[in-house]
């Protein structure tokens, strides 16, 4: 038992280490200088989430922030997004026992959810129909 215990602390910090993430800014992010300059229009909140899944600490699926932002605006058919908010979170919250109880550890290691938020306001164009 004290192997299998040691086994899998090994394949935990040494998959924790090898997981590398990087985004990238959306294209059509607008500032208060943007807005202003080029008579944009900005309208209502809008909201999106996804969720993911990772095996292992592996990313298996992780919902993309730019992706998520290029779909709310071609689905509103806005210009683009002003006050843009991105949250990451991931449920893991069974690791949080893992020092007094192994079976939250191992259910730990094996997976987590990660979950990506995008809120932001819908930017419109001068010549947008309200």
């Amino acid at each position: 038992m004290k192997r299998f215990a040691l086994a899998l602390a090994l394949l935990g910090l040494l998959t924790g280490c090898v997981y590398y993430q990087k985004q990238g800014l959306p294209q059509n992010v607008f500032d208060a200088d943007d807005l202003e300059s080029a008579a944009l229009t900005v309208k209502q909140q809008v909201q999106q989430t996804k969720y993911g899944f990772r095996l292992f600490t592996i990313p298996i699926i992780v919902p993309d922030s730019v992706v998520m932002t290029d779909d709310l605006i071609a689905r509103h058919n806005a210009k683009g997004l002003t006050n843009v908010e991105v949250e990451f979170s991931e449920f893991n919250a069974v690791t949080m026992g893992a020092m007094t109880n192994p079976a939250g550890f191992v259910l730990g290691m094996l997976f987590q959810i990660p979950k990506v938020k995008v809120t932001g306001a819908l930017v419109y164009g001068p010549d947008a129909k309200p």
